[in-house]
């Protein structure tokens, strides 16, 4: 629980959850596997808050900040947006309704999975009461959950077949049935997903490589996908989402746009050197992009639409 809090710091909720758990059976608190717990977490969260100011990541505030804006979804809204778009294929019903069979069984009989779906659910609430943005990738925590429940939901109906069925070819046959049913749309996923990479990387990618080419170290670069961009440039990066620059966060509110917060952090920070699509902001080219930048590079991808642009800035003196 310790190594997974240091990875996630959600991952305190599986510590949480252990902690509750033998205080509920065992009728006395964990002491030892407390202190073993803080041992092992204090020198991380300890260095952080000296150094960086804070234990907790500065991406934290931004994605709250991020969820405020009316163009984003908050967790629990993403959350049911994601469940309707798997509803939508029928296939995935199967999985709905041994889930509701798992949960049942669990509450009934095996309540030792109360420990993963407790889990599961203490997840959902933390995040819904941060209100942070809807990324997809926070839901995959929630694949476990629904494994573990779908399995107890054929679990149980395997246990109350008719006794004569459970040994001989109908109950094999109705299993391997299921199995197929509920394999076949995540074989069709896996495969959707094996030729749909993300479009972005490779251009992203190519960007980054450029400008660790040709740019010295010290410069700056503004745009507002820093993630892969940043990885390979290993330039200093001004953030226009706000997950580097918390000042950035700041300045989203429920009107705002990405638009806004990149004139706002351009004019802030005067990155020497900008990375956009000129269609993503036009008041941001208009205003200051036209009038003090320089295309220095371009970038295209059949699989991404639109181009990249790479821009050398002169900023005019504001002393």
């Amino acid at each position: 629980a310790a190594l997974a809090t240091l990875t996630r710091s959600d991952g305190v909720l599986v510590a949480g959850i252990l902690g509750f758990d033998m205080l509920l059976h065992q009728r006395k608190f964990p002491w030892r596997m407390v202190v073993l717990y803080s041992v092992l977490i204090a020198p991380w969260y300890l260095f952080s808050w000296v150094y960086f100011g804070s234990p907790f990541p500065v991406t934290l505030a931004a994605k709250q900040y991020q969820g405020a804006m009316a163009i984003s979804q908050r967790f629990a809204q993403g959350g049911w947006t994601m469940l309707v778009a798997y509803a939508r294929n029928p296939f995935y019903w199967f999985h709905g309704v041994f889930f509701c069979l798992g949960m049942g069984y669990a509450f009934a009989k095996k309540r030792q999975y109360l420990l993963l779906t407790g889990w599961g659910f203490v997840y959902f609430l933390g995040y819904t009461i941060l209100g942070v943005s809807s990324y997809f990738w926070y839901y995959a925590p929630f694949v476990p959950v629904i494994i573990g429940m779908v399995g107890l939901g054929v679990q149980w109906l395997i246990d109350h077949l008719p006794a004569s069925w459970q040994a001989n070819w109908r109950c094999r046959g109705l299993v391997i049935i299921l199995l197929v049913l509920m394999l076949w749309p995540q074989y069709k996923g896996v495969r959707w997903l094996s030729n749909n990479n993300d479009n972005r990387f490779d251009i992203y990618q190519a960007v980054g490589i450029w400008l660790a080419e040709h740019l010295p170290p010290q410069v700056s670069v503004g745009t507002l996908e820093i993630g892969i961009i940043g990885y390979y440039a290993r330039l200093p990066m001004v953030d226009f989402a706000g997950l580097l620059q918390p000042e950035v966060a700041l300045q989203m509110q429920r009107e705002s746009t990405y638009q806004d917060t990149a004139i706002w952090a351009t004019q802030q920070y005067a990155p020497d050197y900008l990375v956009l699509n000129p269609g993503w902001f036009p008041r941001l080219m208009e205003a200051m992009v036209s009038n003090s930048c320089v295309v220095q590079a371009e970038f295209s991808d059949p699989n991404y639409p639109g181009i990249l642009q790479v821009y050398q800035c002169q900023w005019p003196s504001t002393e």
